[in-house]
């Protein structure tokens, strides 16, 4: 099985081009990135119990971390056994990251043994593309984004594997070079 983890800071066009993959790749699977599909889950129980205590990043990140990591491992359990080709919208890798910018750098040594054993084939880092801007779930700076992009960049260099960075072209150039570059692989 070949995973292909799309990475980057915020902002920079990661779900866009992995949704644009959908349409190139029809048999791939894809897992959708684990931080926001937790937020919202997190957003639709404080919405349906008043009394629900939200876990957020920008709450306590000590939780939040392994709560986000607990859903990447389910979510890569899920990949079907014969799949051939995986497109992750984020990897654990990227909670290697995430864990640093938060000063939580002793969830680190947790997460090893699961990069380990992902196997992960290759990581994409999107280039930052057009202006930032924050949101109710994106609060970085500009500033700040850019900062939590050039540590993810060093995440994904320190593992070992292949990382191909895709510069800021439109979407339709992105998944081009990205069907060049996977058609290596398959």
């Amino acid at each position: 099985m070949y995973k292909v983890a799309i990475s980057g800071g915020p902002g920079v066009g990661k779900t866009t081009l992995w949704k644009a993959l959908q349409t190139e790749f029809p048999t791939a699977h894809f897992v959708p990135e684990p931080a926001t599909t937790f937020l919202e889950d997190q957003q639709r129980q404080l919405s349906s119990d008043p009394n629900h205590v939200l876990c957020a990043p920008w709450i306590d990140y000590t939780k939040f971390g392994p709560a986000v990591t607990a859903l990447s491992l389910k979510l890569e359990a899920a990949i079907p056994p014969d799949t051939r080709l995986t497109f992750l919208d984020r990897s654990l890798v990227d909670t290697v990251a995430y864990a640093r910018l938060n000063n939580f750098d002793r969830f680190i040594p947790t997460l090893q043994p699961h990069l380990r054993a992902a196997r992960y084939t290759l990581g994409i880092i999107c280039q930052p593309v057009g202006i930032y801007t924050e949101t109710d779930i994106r609060r970085e700076t500009a500033e700040e984004a850019q900062y939590t992009h050039q540590q993810l960049q060093r995440a994904y260099n320190e593992t070992g594997m292949p990382v191909v960075t895709l510069p800021a072209f439109s979407i339709a150039e992105r998944v081009e070079v990205v069907k060049g570059i996977v058609s290596h692989l398959v």
